[in-house]
């Protein structure tokens, strides 16, 4: 069984609700989140949330024809004391067929398998992230390092 693995840099995530973001923290919504080299990096007042997504590179087909099944998908996300990862949902063109729910992950480095039952592959792998920003007196804030995919044959 031949294995591969296919990651997207976090500067490629794309934001659900932009006009949500901050600008650099000083209050006012712009949609512009700060992209660099250590990837997508968003601030975002308190007591609102936000959905992030990312395309992961996904074969379909090798060249002998075998179907290819998604493994498990891994995720590379910082998040302050004031913001948390709530929920992670994998989509395969328009359909949903893998959610993991209620994680609160808050305040820490997130470099995490998401284990999934093997998913036979058809169009495009999309993994949607959750991320609330939590009531208080600071800004969250989250940083998406990379997302990924694990296949196999």
């Amino acid at each position: 069984m031949a294995q591969y693995a296919y990651w997207t840099h976090g500067v490629d995530g794309q934001i659900e609700w932009p006009n949500m973001v901050l600008d650099g923290g000083q209050g006012t919504p712009v949609g512009h989140p700060r992209r660099a080299g250590f990837g997508l990096c968003v601030r975002q007042n308190a007591g609102t949330t936000n959905w992030f997504h990312f395309a992961i590179p996904t074969p379909t087909k090798l060249h002998d024809d075998a179907s290819i099944w998604l493994k498990n998908i891994h995720l590379r996300i910082e998040v302050n004391e004031n913001a948390m990862v709530d929920s992670v949902h994998l989509w395969d063109g328009g359909s949903r067929f893998q959610t993991w729910d209620n994680l609160s992950l808050v305040g820490q480095s997130i470099d995490q398998d998401f284990d999934n039952p093997d998913h036979n592959t058809s169009s495009g792998i999309v993994v949607c992230v959750l991320v609330k920003f939590l009531d208080g007196n600071e800004t969250g804030q989250v940083t998406f390092v990379s997302a990924g995919g694990r296949y196999h044959s």
